[in-house]
């Protein structure tokens, strides 16, 4: 299992006690976050179709958009005051207990457009075997990424005590679970972007809101409607013991779905007719998806296949799955040159546990977690 971070407190002791445990991991993080933050700049990108002769200069000489990247974080800044002040406190907590400026740990909280590939599925009622929600998710990333990531244990002074997968420097896990048992997992999706970036609540904040202060379902999407537009295109499923739910996000407008009796899932592609026209994923050049299209059509084959016996150890087998026939190599588990699985991590909400696997599922084995005492089996 990848590090493990536990911090409890005012926002700025859980802060300065992160930075102080992550000083090492938190560069890692920089290094990849301003990477793909200085690809994001070039020609083609945010239309999905980056140019080659942009890209592979830009990957050498990142540190020279440092300057722009950290411009277009601190326009985040203010809707994270207006809404979430104790995060701004966090933040700092966070740079100075690891020795770095706050406009760096900024960047890496307000800077959502990290391109995260990932697999998520849900299955809810009739669709597993004992009634029981369960919620899944596959990590398909630069496989450097992996050593920016950490499992990350928060207690707040005033709030929900949580655990899950994050990037190192940031407030929230983009996987998890809260005491009370709401569970999330959150992925890009492949849809369509302005020309110039709107302005809006941070993904990884409203992460944290939802997990430090919703108990369940329907408090976190009543608190997602309150929060000002979420400009990073991405699939939001939450879970709790009882409700399930996907929000499709794009930057103009989302979907919300209330998960029953079903198992459904996501490869990076939207699945509602509400956001289907804006993908983009037929345009974008299938290293940068991850193969999403035929993941997606294996996706829906295990997931019927299934259906009726969803338990942790099926949920398994999917992330493990490399697909058959014309998806053979191209299933849930990856294992790309560059991109690869670097973590697997399933919920079940009703018993307050999780399971996490560090890299490949098929070569590595899961760790149980249990949120009540944040520690290992």
């Amino acid at each position: 299992m990848k590090k493990l971070v536990k911090i409890h407190g005012t926002p700025y002791e859980m802060g300065l006690e992160y930075g102080k445990q992550c000083k090492k991991e938190i560069l890692k993080s920089f290094s990849v976050c301003y990477k793909y933050g200085a690809m994001s700049l070039t020609k083609g990108f945010r239309n999905g179709h980056p140019k080659l002769m942009y890209i592979i200069p830009t990957f050498f000489t990142y540190k020279r958009k440092k300057n722009k990247l950290q411009n277009i974080a601190k326009k985040f800044e203010e809707p994270i005051k207006k809404h979430a002040p104790e995060m701004i406190e966090e933040m700092k907590g966070i740079a100075n207990g690891a020795e770095v400026d706050y406009q760096d740990i900024l960047y890496l909280n307000a800077f959502p457009e990290i391109v995260v590939a990932c697999s998520v599925w849900v299955s809810t009622g009739k669709a597993s075997r004992n009634g029981e929600i369960l919620l899944g998710m596959n990590t398909d990333e630069l496989k450097q990424a992996s050593k920016a990531q950490i499992i990350l244990s928060t207690e707040p002074k005033d709030g929900y005590k949580f655990i899950g997968t994050a990037f190192a420097g940031v407030l929230s896990p983009y996987q998890g679970m809260n005491e009370k048992g709401l569970a999330i997992a959150n992925m890009l999706l492949n849809l369509k972007k302005p020309d110039i970036q709107p302005i809006g609540m941070p993904t990884f904040i409203m992460l944290k809101m939802i997990l430090s202060k919703c108990a369940n379902v329907d408090e976190a999407l009543e608190l997602f409607k309150k929060l000002p537009n979420l400009v990073c295109p991405s699939a939001f499923f939450f879970a709790d013991k009882i409700k399930s739910a996907r929000i499709e996000n794009g930057v103009k407008e989302y979907d919300i779905t209330i998960i029953k009796d079903n198992a459904i899932g996501c490869c990076q592609r939207p699945l509602s007719e509400k956001m289907k026209k804006y993908d983009i994923t037929s345009e974008i050049h299938p290293r940068m998806t991850v193969n999403a299209i035929p993941r997606t059509k294996r996706m829906l084959e295990l997931l019927k296949y299934h259906y009726g016996n969803f338990d942790e150890q099926v949920m398994m087998d999917i992330a493990r799955d490399h697909g058959e026939g014309e998806t053979l190599g191209k299933g849930i588990c990856q294992h790309g040159f560059s991109e690869s699985t670097i973590n697997s991590f399933i919920a079940k909400p009703k018993e307050l546990k999780m399971w996490m696997c560090n890299g490949n599922p098929c070569n590595n084995k899961y760790e149980e977690i249990r949120i009540s005492n944040a520690s290992s089996k």
